[in-house]
Order: C-alpha cells, then structure tokens, then sequence
C-alpha cells in the first residue's frame, strides 16, 4: 500500500515540477520581451501543454519561477539588471518584494 501511494506523491511531485518548469518558461521568454500570450503559446508547444495548462502553471507558480530564477542568478553571481528588474516589476504588477536585487539588510548595514 505505501508504494502506492509512493507512487502518487511522485506523480504530484512531477505535475508540480512540471508547472514550475512551465512557469519558468513563460517568465524567461517574458524577461526576454515576449508577450505574456506568444510567452504562453511557445512554453505550451515547448513543452507539450495545452495553453490552459501553461497558463494555470503560471498563475500557480510564477513566484516559484521568479524563485527558480533568482536562485539561478545567485548561485552564478549574476544580479538582475536594472531593466531586468523593471520588467519584473511589470510582469509582477509592481508587487517584486520576492527578487530583491541585493540584500536589504547590507544597505542599511553600510
């Protein structure tokens, strides 16, 4: 029974990496200066989704992707550029307290 139900929570877990990586997708091409609908109409022929998929994906998980995105950035030592962070605040509708392009805290430190 337990590998049962091993094997729906890693079917959750696919579905659930499947929409982050969606998500991901339309945010990168968005990033790039794609509309949000050619953003979502490439993302659902890249990854084989319908387009209601890709645009539940990112309604339900763009935050996860601006994370995917910025952890990537960090972990290569590539902060956002000034005007990467202009289209995210448009693409967030100006609501970017989740990618901040330094610390907080090290600005008031200084």
């Amino acid at each position: 029974m337990s590998s049962a139900s091993s094997a729906r929570g890693d079917h959750s877990e696919s579905d659930d990496e499947r929409m982050t990586a969606a998500a991901t997708a339309v945010l990168q091409r968005r990033l790039a200066g794609e509309s949000h609908r050619a953003a979502v109409l490439r993302v659902s022929t890249s990854h084989s989704l319908s387009v209601i998929e890709v645009q539940r994906a990112w309604v339900c998980k763009k935050h996860d992707a601006l994370s995917v995105l910025t952890i990537g950035r960090v972990v290569d030592a590539v902060p956002w550029t000034e005007a990467e962070v202009a289209r995210l605040s448009r693409i967030f509708s100006g609501r970017l307290e989740a990618a901040p392009t330094r610390d907080p805290e090290d600005s008031s430190a200084g």
